[in-house]
């Protein structure tokens, strides 16, 4: 196959792959339809193009046996997460679709954010880039969409570049927007190139507008990093916790000396269990 462009991606990529994940249970919902739009039009901008549906993958939820941990083991669930994962792993850039249902996407995506740890060791440690079309029937009751996308896409390996909003309740009210189709291109158009469009007062690692405030200052609740208030705006500092030097540093030394700290204390949990009779 002839490539698109002799570009050479971040990372050293030298073909664009772009992984269409949707996140919805619902068939020929908003969610697909707007996929189906996309992967059209992803040859235009990528040089190859898959589209896929975590309807279609069985996955468990962690039921934290800390296996993954523990035992440098790879999770003994008997489910879909590795091959959904090389599929991830596949792909240089990912536009999620999903639905909003109680300020947040589908449950589903939840139980894959849950198996980060066991992802991680997995995950190509270079630049990628990521993108969100979030379906929403209302703004005022989507509060934590973008975010908890964004995130997703962070805990992946994958740096949010655009996030963009396409409303509609009911299947195919998505299609009803006379810019829909500059919509979808400018998502490709944007990921492709790694060109990050940030809002005001959002932060600019994960593109979320969430402060969380503790001891009297801001912090971003996705990155840890601080933020002062200029003029009522939002100013962020600092480096984010999901750079590649802080997630590494992380995993090793917190997620798998988890491992060691657990047994230094296993004696005296057994004991204080006895005590309470549990």
């Amino acid at each position: 196959m002839e490539l698109r462009s002799a570009r050479i991606w971040p990372g050293g990529w030298r073909v664009s792959n772009l992984l269409i994940l949707v996140g919805s249970e619902r068939k020929k919902g908003n969610s697909e339809l707007l996929s189906r739009l996309a992967i059209r039009r992803a040859l235009t901008y990528f040089d190859r193009g898959e589209l896929i549906f975590l309807r279609d993958f069985n996955l468990l939820p962690c039921n934290g046996c800390m296996a993954c941990i523990v035992g440098d083991k790879a999770c003994p669930l008997s489910d879909d997460f590795y091959p959904l994962l090389d599929r991830i792993e596949w792909a240089s850039h990912l536009l999620i679709f999903a639905p909003t249902y109680v300020l947040m996407p589908p449950a589903k995506l939840k139980l894959l954010l849950d198996r980060y740890i066991a992802a991680y060791p997995k995950r190509r440690k270079v630049k990628r880039f990521g993108g969100v079309g979030a379906v929403i029937a209302l703004p005022e009751y989507a509060q934590f969409q973008l975010p908890f996308l964004n995130l997703f896409l962070l805990a992946f390996g994958f740096e949010p570049v655009i996030n963009l909003e396409f409303i509609g309740a009911g299947p195919g009210e998505v299609l009803l927007d006379d810019q829909l189709l500059t919509k979808i291109d400018k998502l490709l158009t944007n990921l492709s190139k790694g060109e990050k469009e940030i809002g005001e007062g959002c932060c600019p690692f994960c593109l979320s507008p969430l402060l969380y405030y503790e001891k009297g200052k801001f912090f971003c609740p996705i990155c840890n990093v601080p933020v002062e208030l200029r003029d009522g705006i939002p100013v962020y500092s600092g480096s984010p916790r999901w750079n590649e030097a802080t997630q590494e540093d992380h995993y090793q030394n917190w997620i798998l000396k988890t491992r060691d700290r657990f047994r230094a204390r296993l004696r005296a949990i057994l004991k204080k269990k006895r005590e309470l009779s549990l």
